[in-house]
């Protein structure tokens, strides 16, 4: 259920987790030249990430693109075979249950994700949802208390 502080909700295997920003941008805007590659896809995740940390100075996690390949000859750029993530990318900031190394009045846990999506009239892609599903999110998000704030 959504609550007035939350864009969207998804459920994971961790549990209920709210949306409470998001950021979305074309994966490939602004491309001027040649064709993506698996390195090139590679650095842009890695940039993904960063921009994520300083975005929301949270812990990043980057849910693993789906990524297509054509290995059809005209589709190559420098040798490599062209390959494609979705055509969105997005980052938000979730907010979740406390995680089982919280003592004590720990209340809520934040964590920073990176995703790719198909363009949709949702918030986040049905697709993408169940790629989120193994989300480590006990390892990876950060825990607060009231005093936090």
């Amino acid at each position: 259920m959504e609550r007035n502080n939350e864009i969207c909700s998804i459920e994971v295997g961790r549990g209920t987790l709210r949306l409470t920003s998001i950021e979305m941008r074309m994966t490939y805007g602004g491309w001027i030249e040649g064709l993506p590659t698996a390195r090139t896809n590679d650095a842009m995740l890695e940039r993904a990430a960063k921009r994520a940390g300083e975005r929301f100075g949270r812990p990043v996690y980057v849910v693993p693109p789906e990524r297509s390949t054509d290995d059809d000859s005209s589709w190559r750029f420098r040798g490599q075979p062209a390959e494609f993530v979705p055509a969105v990318e997005c980052m938000g900031l979730f907010e979740g249950p406390p995680t089982p190394r919280a003592e004590g009045d720990w209340w809520t846990t934040m964590l920073a994700v990176v995703w790719y999506q198909r363009a949709t009239d949702r918030v986040i892609h049905p697709d993408a949802v169940a790629r989120m599903h193994d989300l480590p999110w006990d390892e990876l998000a950060q825990d607060f208390t009231f005093d936090d704030w």
